[in-house]
């Protein structure tokens, strides 16, 4: 089972200014995302009510955030790849040598979490790597569609939620483009793009 959980943290009235170059500068999205993969965990959210104050969550914001636009984007890459692919992989954001990797298996998808240097700078590979050059190696079985429509769905709530803050950030080239890639999966269309 496959469970993609965020939130975004960056204050509202950071990302509500109406100048284009300004919001072009503030497309990424910061906040916190967590990828579950059965038992394997990527990322690190933390929830309001479970923070002990709101002093504590702020900390935990500003140490632990993520590019949430990034996530979204390499995932939705991922997954197009996927559709015409048998295997795929991807380094984790701002890690050197973290990667994940996918693997069609019938209706499944194997996921392998590994460690592996790669100077070739691709974050998105189709490479397929060598289980003798892997390093801390840990497996899960997802179902594919549960993947696809998890992730699916969680990008467009995530545009939603952008665009309920500030509709002119889906005008920006990073966010047209994030569109466009959802909007390759044909039973996914969106009318907010």
């Amino acid at each position: 089972m496959f469970k993609l959980k965020y939130r975004i943290f960056e204050e509202k009235s950071d990302m509500q200014g109406n100048d284009l170059d300004l919001l072009e500068e503030q497309s990424s999205i910061y906040g916190f995302i967590s990828l579950k993969f059965n038992e394997e965990e990527i990322g690190y959210i933390i929830e309001e009510d479970e923070a002990p104050s709101p002093e504590d969550i702020n900390c935990e914001m500003y140490l632990y955030h993520d590019n949430l636009t990034w996530w979204f984007e390499t995932l939705l890459e991922v997954l197009n790849l996927l559709e015409r692919n048998m295997y795929v992989r991807f380094q984790v954001l701002e890690s050197a040598d973290r990667w994940v990797s996918f693997e069609k298996n019938g209706s499944n998808l194997i996921v392998i979490f590994f460690n592996y240097f790669d100077l070739g700078g691709n974050i998105v590979s189709l490479d397929k790597i060598t289980s003798n050059s892997k390093i801390d190696e840990c497996i899960e079985i997802i179902d594919f569609n549960n993947f696809q429509k998890e992730l699916i769905t969680s990008t467009y709530k995530f545009i939603q939620e952008v665009a309920d803050i500030n509709q002119k950030l889906l005008n920006t080239n990073r966010f047209h483009n994030l569109c466009q890639k959802l909007m390759n999966f044909k039973e996914f269309k969106l009318e907010i793009c």
